[in-house]
């Protein structure tokens, strides 16, 4: 039995309001006060069972140098 983990890239996963999530193509992504030019790998339209009334966005990543970091996410209007 082994357990396999793929380091090759990341993703971040995080929570947003009814409001973002509906005009989150017209608005602007900053990870750690950088501008995020990547993909949106899922965009969940169904609000999630935990964090009621959010909206779970997870963001492909390029691999970083240590995984399981806390990282600083805004949404800025464009």
């Amino acid at each position: 039995v082994a357990t396999l983990m793929d380091t090759s890239g990341a993703k971040a996963v995080f929570f947003i309001t009814k409001e973002d999530a509906q005009n989150l193509k017209e608005k602007k992504i900053y990870l750690d006060n950088k501008l995020f030019l990547g993909t949106i790998k899922k965009e969940y339209i169904i609000a999630d069972s935990t964090n009621v009334s959010s909206y779970k966005i997870e963001l492909e990543l390029p691999a970083p140098n240590r995984f399981s970091e806390l990282i600083k996410i805004e949404i800025k209007d464009r």
